[in-house]
This record gives C-alpha cells, sequence and structure tokens, in this order.
C-alpha cells in the first residue's frame, strides 16, 4: 500500500515537472510552440515592446496636440528654440523608436521571432507614424497630401497582406520598405524638434513610400521578373518579399 502512494505521488511530481518543462520551453521559443502544432502565441517580451510602442504613439500625439507653446528656457541658453510640447512628444517618440529596436533584437537574439510578432511589429510602426502625422499636419508642419498618401500606401499593403494571409503566403518586408520606414522615423524627429531638413526627408520618405507600395502591388498581380507570380488572379508562389 506504501509503496502504490509513493508510486503515485512520484508519478504526479514527475508529470507536474514535465508540464512545468514543456511551458517554460514553449514561453522561450515561440517557433518551437508552432512547429508543435500549438496556434496560441504568448505575450512574450518582443511582442509586449510592440504593444507598447503602440501606446507611446498616443502620447506622442497628445503633447503635440496640446500646442503647449511655452519655450524650454534652459535649452534657449544654448540657442536650442523649442516649446515643452515639443519635448515632451519628442522623448516619447524616441522611446517609441528605442522600443522598435529593442524587440527586433531580442526576438532574434532569444529566437521569438513569429509570423504574429511581425504583423504586430509592423502594425506598431503605422500607427506611430500615422498618429504623429496627424498631429504634424493639425501643427502645419507637414501638407494634407503626405498624411492622404502614406495612408491609402499603408491600407493597401495591409489589404494585400491581408490577402496574401488567406493564402498561407509568408510576407517578408523588403529593403525598400525598411528604408522607407527608417527615414519617415528620422523626419518625423526632426520635424518634432523643428530641425532644418525634416520636410525635405519626409518628401524623400514619402517618395519611397509610394515606390515601394507600387512594388508590393507589382510583385502580387503581374507576371514575370516580379517576386511573385499570379495565374488567373490566384497567387501560386508560396512566398512574397513585399513592403514593410
Amino acid at each position: 500500500m506504501r509503496k502504490q502512494v509513493a508510486y503515485s505521488a512520484s508519478k504526479q511530481i514527475t508529470g507536474s515537472w514535465n508540464n512545468w518543462l514543456k511551458r517554460r520551453a514553449l514561453g522561450q521559443s515561440s517557433e518551437r510552440r508552432i512547429r508543435e502544432g500549438n496556434t496560441i502565441i504568448p505575450l512574450n517580451l518582443p511582442n509586449s515592446l510592440s504593444l507598447a510602442r503602440i501606446i507611446l504613439a498616443f502620447f506622442v500625439f497628445f503633447f503635440l496636440s496640446l500646442r503647449i507653446d511655452f519655450h524650454v528656457a534652459f535649452l534657449s541658453e544654448f540657442g536650442v528654440y523649442i516649446t515643452w510640447g515639443d519635448l515632451l512628444a519628442g522623448c516619447f517618440f524616441i522611446a517609441a523608436l528605442l522600443t522598435d529596436l529593442l524587440d527586433g533584437y531580442i526576438a532574434r537574439k532569444r529566437k521569438l521571432a513569429t509570423n504574429l510578432g511581425r504583423s504586430i511589429d509592423a502594425l506598431a510602426d503605422k500607427i506611430l507614424i500615422v498618429a504623429v502625422m496627424v498631429a504634424l499636419l493639425e501643427l502645419q508642419r507637414i501638407p494634407s497630401w503626405i498624411l492622404a498618401v502614406t495612408i491609402t500606401r499603408e491600407l493597401l499593403v495591409m489589404g494585400l497582406r491581408l490577402a496574401a494571409s488567406t493564402e498561407s503566403i509568408a510576407v517578408a518586408p523588403s529593403h525598400g520598405g525598411k528604408l522607407k520606414t527608417a527615414l519617415q522615423f528620422i523626419a518625423i524627429s526632426f520635424l518634432i524638434f523643428r530641425i532644418p531638413g525634416g520636410m525635405v526627408l519626409m518628401l524623400v520618405a514619402t517618395f519611397l513610400s509610394v515606390w515601394s507600395g507600387a512594388d508590393a502591388i507589382t510583385a502580387l498581380y503581374s507576371r514575370g521578373s516580379s517576386p511573385c507570380h499570379v495565374k488567373r488572379f490566384k497567387i501560386i508562389k508560396t512566398y512574397c518579399n513585399l513592403s514593410d
């Protein structure tokens, strides 16, 4: 009787230990979890950073929209004339950029990169860029057509991503899309802090945005030398290199 009780207790302990090890392993490697057939992906650190970037975007929008026109006195002594609203918005924007750098680095370092994580990261970038550009338009620092072109491009690319996902197609960001996003971040930083040259960078970023968006559409709906080939409006290739 004692042997049976001891055997049952040891079996329960061993089972609990194995379950804990499985949960820990799945938490550390989302890719491993997907390969084992579990479609529920935990909210790991990279995904949390991407979600934090969305929250920071609203803080940037909030401080820009407040229009706090009081200049920062201690910076004025060094010849830097910036308002408290711009300074606070710029600090939150830089914090958002840091989360963009960290989530990708951590995902690659800890092997936590997943399709869901890439989608959340791209969505967070788009929300950050559009939200700040709306505030900059309200402050009359960018023209309305730049915002209209940017939103149209992002909606088209997101729609293509959704259409591709229904066909089980993996969509990867292109170099043009990455360069476009980087230039947009730099241009927005210049415009927030009122650094000369910000508008020129924004114009270049808008041109790249149109070019990379057109490249994404061409990749899905043309034949020949494009990364994806379409036959009778049905995608027949399982991988496309689309713009971010």
